[in-house]
């Protein structure tokens, strides 16, 4: 009887995550794109089109993020033409960022098996994700949840080397695709798969594709190329100093907000770690998703502290906390972790009530916020007061 009433919770809970979903992108993605940073909105677009017209040096065809900048462009003025290819960019930037958002849900949704809070924190993060994700993550979601997937056992042997290989690839693209979230890919998913071929040997597979597909793309174009990279990342560096706030109150105030969040999240999920006496794909997926919220804090939240950089660093540590809840389950209030966790989600739940790029969802995001919230407290008040004052 439990186990048919779970399974009914769990298709209400997949249709309730379904609906959110389709209602959020509709809102974040749908109608007419409005341009108001016309800075941001052309620095896609100058790279590329120096590269159509036949520039292949480094500096005419900067990037400011990588290739994610130029690509888009680049395949929207070979269907359109180089007078009419702005608007469609924009739309192939937008469908990226909805597979991001998928990616990023389906991702939680991996993590989160066996999570008794399991669906209120999907459809929260639902609600919030769109500003988390961003084009520029696509390739880092890709490896993640290929590194999710292969800790199943695969039906066939074939499919475990082939997304092995897929894995080594993603991670090699990426490094070029974005270039702060590519360093952030080969740290993070690196150490994750040198961990997980002490389990499983075919992880291998993966280290020998990356490096085979960083050769391969360097002799395929000059665009792979890793002089290029070198000399496009130097340009950045110098560049870089250019896009900081410098020390102002708003900034330092933020950055101290999304540093709380992401170690603290860290922190929680190493005391976890630490109690292992071996080696498990869920330890690697906790030294994952940790480097992921620290490089994710200094090289996005922090590098230029405003309220949409920082956002981007809070998909990492709920993650985390979605682990967290999951090894804990019943005892999630207990000992450290029951004020921890319980003011994490507060604080990242926080800044969508106060932020109008959310639109009209936010105030929906208020409401499973406050019914999270209100579960844990539910829970904590069974096993703390109930007992003491009864």
């Amino acid at each position: 009887m439990n186990a048919l009433v779970l399974n009914k919770l769990d298709r209400l809970g997949f249709l309730s995550l379904t609906i959110i979903a389709v209602l959020t992108l509709t809102n974040e993605f749908g109608g007419a794109p409005n341009i108001e940073d016309t800075f941001h909105a052309g620095e896609m677009l100058a790279g590329a089109t120096n590269l159509y017209f036949g520039s292949f040096d480094a500096y005419d065809a900067v990037a400011i993020h990588g290739l994610s900048d130029i690509l888009p462009a680049l395949f929207a003025q070979w269907l359109y033409g180089p007078d009419h290819h702005f608007l469609p960019t924009i739309a192939i930037h937008r469908v990226m960022e909805v597979v991001a958002y998928l990616l990023l849900l389906t991702a939680a949704f991996q993590l989160s098996k066996n999570n008794i809070y399991r669906w209120i924190m999907l459809v929260a993060l639902a609600l919030t994700a769109t500003p988390m994700v961003s084009r520029l993550d696509l390739p880092l979601l890709v490896c993640l949840n290929i590194f999710l997937l292969l800790q199943r056992n695969l039906s066939s042997y074939v499919f475990q080397i082939l997304f092995q290989v897929l894995l080594g690839f993603v991670t090699a693209f990426g490094l070029f695709w974005s270039v702060d979230r590519g360093i952030i890919s080969i740290v993070s998913i690196g150490i994750a798969v040198l961990l997980s071929s002490k389990i499983n040997k075919l992880f291998y597979f993966s280290l020998i594709s990356f490096f085979l597909t960083i050769l391969l793309l360097s002799i395929f174009s000059s665009l792979f190329s890793i002089e290029r990279y070198i000399e496009h990342l130097n340009i950045l560096i110098v560049l870089s100093a250019e896009w900081s706030y410098g020390i102002k109150l708003v900034p330092v105030v933020l950055t101290c907000f999304t540093t709380f969040i992401n170690i603290s999240s860290i922190g929680l999920s190493m005391l976890l770690v630490v109690r292992q006496k071996h080696l498990t794909y869920e330890n690697c997926n906790f030294i994952l998703l940790s480097l992921l919220s620290l490089l994710m804090l200094k090289f996005v939240g922090t590098n230029r502290a405003d309220l949409l950089h920082i956002y981007q660093s809070y998909w990492a540590p709920f993650l985390l906390l979605i682990m967290v809840t999951v090894k804990n389950d019943s005892k999630l209030f207990q000992g450290n972790y029951k004020v921890g966790v319980l003011v994490l989600l507060i604080l990242i739940f926080f800044i969508p009530l106060i932020t109008p790029w959310f639109g009209n969802t936010r105030y929906i995001s208020a409401i499973v916020s406050a019914a999270l919230i209100s579960t844990f407290l539910h829970h904590a008040y069974k096993i703390y007061v109930r007992p003491a004052v009864f």
